[in-house]
């Protein structure tokens, strides 16, 4: 009986864990530092409750070294919704679209150690990337 209690409480106490969340936007393409990127990560607990809001916005001023890594840590939560807005802050070289095909991004999250989500995104050169309500979940 006491076995079974203490086993349920843990249970339970893992089901209501709450974790500070890393994100980080990985690139490597070199005309990277063209793009202001804005991240906000909306935290919940389990309920969908307790809303903890988290935000970064990178905004490059001009040529920067490859690759460009964007990191935000969050406050501890049960699961997270990320929004990302990549922004063209300047215009390519040229208007040929042929010329500035779309480039990976990666989106990578981890709970402490453990890596919970990794996603690639591509980003159009000229229209930029929105990203809406990513969930996570630990």
């Amino acid at each position: 009986m006491y076995f079974s209690v203490c086993l349920q409480i843990f249970v339970l106490s893992l089901y209501y864990m709450k974790h500070a969340f890393h994100i980080e936007l990985l690139c490597d393409h070199p005309e990277w530092w063209r793009y202001d990127v804005f991240v906000m990560v909306a935290g919940y607990d389990r309920e969908g409750g307790e809303g903890r809001f988290s935000n970064l916005i990178d905004k490059a001023s001009g040529p920067c070294p490859t690759p460009r890594v964007i990191v935000l840590d969050t406050e501890p939560c049960a699961l997270a919704d990320i929004y990302i807005y990549v922004v063209p802050n300047s215009p390519a070289s040229t208007d040929i679209v042929r010329e500035h095909p779309p480039f990976p991004v990666t989106l990578r999250v981890t709970a402490g150690k453990r890596l919970i989500d990794e996603q690639t995104y591509y980003v159009n050169q000229f229209g930029g990337l929105s990203v809406v309500a990513h969930r996570v979940v630990v």
